[in-house]
């Protein structure tokens, strides 16, 4: 049974497109608690992210708001375009940075949450990924979803923007993607 579980709030069709307003596009329960997901206009930055549609990401935990990225593209093909480059933000006025790696070589790929005291990782690890926090495990992606052992606030929300980001593509072999 998946301890972290996730439903977007609005149809395949238009999570895929681009936030024009600020709303709730995704919610999910979690052993720390409610996690949800809004999506707004981004703060436009480089020709590029305006291009890609770069959106305002908030995530709230029990309620509150805890992390903000002020220049995630819209999900799935941009998001991964935003995430390979990098997207600066904060957690809880911590700046940070969520970036994401692909190399023919297993152990070079992974979705990496980092800043100051931040170290959060998604590897691949035999079949499946991995939630490593502070060189610990600390979660385990299985088929229906992920099951969090011992994971902090941070790391549940680290699962959440993995998923709702389309970051497997990050963590997959590149030659599976080309076929």
């Amino acid at each position: 049974m998946a301890d972290l579980v996730l439903r977007q709030a609005e149809s395949e069709g238009s999570w895929n497109m681009y936030a024009a307003r600020t709303e709730v596009f995704a919610e999910g329960t979690s052993p720390r608690g409610a996690v949800s997901l809004t999506r707004g206009p981004g703060i436009g930055g480089s020709p590029e992210e305006i291009a890609n549609g770069a959106e305002c990401w908030t995530v709230f935990l029990r309620g509150s708001p805890r992390i903000v990225l002020p220049r995630l593209c819209t999900p799935w093909y941009y998001s991964r375009w935003s995430l390979a480059r990098g997207v600066d933000g904060e957690l809880d006025g911590v700046p940070f940075r969520l970036s994401g790696r692909s190399a023919l070589r297993p152990s070079r790929r992974a979705v990496v949450v980092e800043g100051a005291g931040i170290d959060v990782r998604i590897i691949q690890r035999a079949f499946s990924p991995v939630l490593i926090e502070q060189d610990e495990q600390v979660g385990l992606w299985r088929s229906t979803g992920w099951e969090l052992l011992e994971a902090s606030d941070l790391a549940v929300m680290a699962a959440c923007l993995f998923e709702w980001t389309g970051a497997m593509h990050f963590i997959q072999t590149p030659v599976i993607r080309q076929l």
